[in-house]
C-alpha cells in the first residue's frame, strides 16, 4: 500500500503550532519524543502477539498522537491506518510492514534533530 511517501516528513506548521514557536521547548518535546515512544513499538508488538488488540490500538494511537504533535505527517499516517486496522480486528494483512513504523520513527527523529 502506497500513499504516505507523498506526505512531507515534518509539518513544521503543525510543530511550531504545538510549540508556539518556542524553540526551547520544541527541543524537549522533541527529546520527549525520541525516548518514550520506542516503548509503545514495544507494546504493540507484544499485545498484538497476545492478542490484545485494545491494548495494541492504545500503543498505536499513542504513536499517531505524538507523531501529529511534532508533525511528523508520514509516522502519523502509517500509525493512524495501523490503528484502523486493529480497530477492525487486525484481520489479514497490516496495511504497512511492522518495520515501517520503525524505519518512519527513526527518520522523523532525524529530521527533528536536525533542525538544532
Amino acid at each position: 500500500m502506497a500513499g504516505y511517501e507523498e506526505l512531507e516528513i515534518l509539518d513544521l506548521e503543525r510543530l511550531n503550532e504545538s510549540t508556539d514557536g518556542d524553540a526551547e521547548f520544541e527541543e524537549a518535546l522533541v527529546d520527549a519524543f525520541a525516548e518514550t515512544t520506542t516503548p509503545y513499538f514495544l507494546e504493540f508488538d507484544e499485545s498484538l502477539k497476545n492478542g490484545k488488540l485494545d491494548d495494541a490500538r492504545r500503543a498505536v494511537h499513542s504513536v499517531k498522537g505524538s507523531s501529529a504533535a511534532r508533525g511528523l505527517l508520514r509516522l502519523c499516517e502509517v500509525a493512524g491506518k495501523i490503528e484502523d486496522w486493529v480497530v477492525a480486528g487486525a484481520k489479514g494483512t497490516m496495511p504497512y510492514p511492522r518495520v515501517a513504523l520503525d524505519q518512519l520513527f527513526a527518520e522523523g527523529v532525524k529530521t527533528l534533530l536536525a533542525r538544532r
